[in-house]
């Protein structure tokens, strides 16, 4: 949605809204639903912009209005942004009664009025019912928008209130293509195979030097699941990286080898393992996502015990 920084692989999405923008047919909730770092929090914060602003065009905000130098500056009257506070990871009740509020009252400016919730999955249950009125019963002029890692974390009820705009992860090419234009060299292909395909991931793993460790933290996995290393040995390797990556990274391993054995026709006890560590991941997954901070180590030995077809020699 910037005029100039639109991510060129969200053009879908953004030619979807622009066309309900000139139609004046914008729901009144969006679920923007995605993996991390295809760049969904962005196309959200230029959207609500668009929604703001005073002179659009083509789809686009101005970036000079009163209204966009003060939806950037975070104190426009009409836009509340809902996301866990510096130290809770959940979003609370008192914070959506807050913002339900905020829906309900006039706009300062006479136009629309915006609230921008992510990561959706981070509103706890209390905060989700609250949320639900609004959605159910929306006031006029009032767009509220979640961005969503998890989407399947969300309440059926919540989804079903939404109009899901999805993000996948961007084509190959196109992330490449991108790339090359931030990153020096020929680290493009290297960082986006460390970042499984995530753009925005890749760039920040180049500038801050960590492709190589992330690469070497796919390959004990890997190497864990053919049976040529064992879990102390996999779980030394991921030590110290951050949990959520950590079960993001597992769970594309756990995705990949079940593919492969189910390919082979041939579903053996290796296959049902696999089967219920991921249902056991994505378990651990939604409970962050509500706001528990587990062990990570412990985590991290579980997973990865309940895996390993035997211990290297």
């Amino acid at each position: 949605m910037v005029r100039t920084e639109m991510l060129p692989w969200q053009a879908p999405q953004h030619e979807q809204l622009a066309a309900q923008m000139r139609a004046d047919q914008v729901p009144h909730a969006l679920l923007f639903a995605g993996p991390r770092h295809v760049g969904k929090d962005r196309f959200a914060e230029d959207f609500c912009k668009l929604l703001l602003c005073e002179s659009p065009a083509g789809g686009v905000h101005c970036g000079l209005c009163k209204a966009c130098g003060l939806t950037e500056a975070g104190s426009h009257g009409d836009f509340r942004r809902l996301q866990p506070e510096a130290s809770s990871r959940v979003i609370k009740i008192d914070q959506v009664r807050a913002a339900v509020e905020f829906a309900y009252k006039t706009a300062a400016f006479g136009g629309r009025k915006v609230l921008l919730i992510s990561p959706a999955e981070a509103l706890n249950v209390n905060a989700a019912n609250a949320l639900l009125k609004c959605l159910e019963e929306p006031p006029p002029g009032t767009h509220i928008i979640l961005v969503s890692h998890q989407p399947q974390a969300l309440p059926a009820t919540i989804r079903s209130r939404c109009q899901i705009i999805r993000f996948p992860c961007p084509p190959e090419d196109a992330s490449l293509r991108w790339l090359a234009g931030m990153i020096e060299g020929s680290g493009a292909e290297d960082a986006l195979a460390a970042a499984e395909g995530r753009p925005l991931l890749a760039l920040s793993l180049h500038r801050e030097e960590q492709v190589d460790r992330v690469a070497q933290l796919g390959i004990a996995l890997d190497a864990l699941l053919s049976g040529n290393l064992s879990a102390a040995v996999a779980a030394q390797a991921m030590d110290g990286e951050d949990l959520t990556e950590n079960l993001a990274r597992l769970s594309l391993c756990l995705r990949n080898r079940i593919r492969q054995q189910m390919c082979s026709g041939a579903v053996t006890g290796d296959v049902r393992a696999l089967f219920r560590t991921l249902d056991e991941l994505q378990g651990y997954q939604r409970a962050e996502a509500r706001g528990s901070n587990p062990n990570a180590p412990l985590v991290v030995d579980t997973l990865l015990s309940g895996v390993a077809p035997r211990r290297a020699s």
